[in-house]
């Protein structure tokens, strides 16, 4: 078994994972076994060995589109070395983020002051602790309701069923069922 050495650059590192990460990949093994048997026919095509204007065109510009993209900035900018000296700048000393940062220091602690003693954070809290625990049955809840209130105000707003109206009132009931099925859902 060989270990894999220390990357250099940043290009190796992203080749390295790259490898491990599709090493056992079923689909990149079968990709390489359909390339390696159309390779034969491809070097036998006629296109392939008759100097084809058409051919030689593609591969000059493939080859120059290469060249474009591994020489453009910003391929130069992903695959740099990273700069050995670490500058840090302190954004509360800067004119334009300074002042910013200023007003949220000393409005922060008052509103996490007033957030704890809030109801309305309290059932936000409770409701993303609900969503984080059984999120098909949270969103099953707020879309049964959602469609219900849909086809409650079609039945009330409107005299006569006219086709809009029609399709108001299936497309609710559809999202009224859709909700209810979501929250019979026993998935954790």
């Amino acid at each position: 078994m060989t270990e894999a050495s220390e990357p250099r650059s940043a290009r190796e590192v992203f080749r390295q994972t790259a490898t491990q990460a599709l090493s056992g990949s079923r689909i990149v093994s079968a990709v390489q076994s359909w390339i390696a048997q159309a390779r034969p026919y491809v070097r036998a095509s006629v296109l392939y060995q008759s100097g084809s204007r058409i051919v030689g065109a593609v591969r000059s510009w493939s080859a120059q589109l290469g060249r474009y993209v591994r020489g453009s900035f910003l391929s130069q900018w992903f695959t740099a070395e990273p700069d050995p000296e670490v500058i840090v700048i302190d954004l509360r000393e800067t004119w334009t983020v300074g002042p910013f940062i200023a007003v949220l220091d000393r409005i922060l602690p008052k509103l996490n002051r007033s957030l704890e003693q809030s109801r309305t954070a309290a059932l936000a809290v409770a409701a993303a602790t609900a969503m984080r625990a059984v999120p098909i049955r949270v969103l099953g809840l707020i879309l049964m309701l959602l469609g219900a209130v849909v086809t409650i105000g079609t039945l009330l707003m409107t005299e006569a069923m006219s086709g809009v109206a029609l399709r108001v009132l299936v497309l609710g009931g559809l999202v009224t069922l859709t909700g209810a099925m979501a929250t019979l859902d026993r998935r954790d």
